[in-house]
């Protein structure tokens, strides 16, 4: 989603991971940002606020598996504070 062209909005992600508001923005500034190093650029457009990644420094790939790992490592972290605490688990194709 990030990596087309047209780029993608937060709601568009919110719905494809069930996540909320917060939270997706948290994993574009913490995780795409940070983390990864990837370029994200965000733009205001007539549907809102897009986000994209332009020029990405890490391959696809690499970018897939470390996003693995990471949701991983959160779903085991959540996992440890009890089954009450609901945990959204990402899967990436590849």
């Amino acid at each position: 989603m990030l990596r087309t062209p047209a780029g993608t909005t937060i709601a568009a992600i919110m719905t494809a991971t069930e996540w909320q508001q917060h939270s997706v923005r948290g994993f574009l500034a913490g995780v795409i940002r940070k983390k990864l190093g990837l370029n994200l650029v965000s733009e205001q457009t007539d549907k809102g606020r897009v986000y994209r990644i332009k020029d990405g420094k890490v391959s696809p790939a690499t970018s897939r598996q470390r996003l693995r790992k990471m949701s991983n490592d959160l779903a085991q972290k959540r996992l440890a504070f009890g089954p009450e605490r609901s945990v959204a688990v990402v899967t990436w194709g590849g």
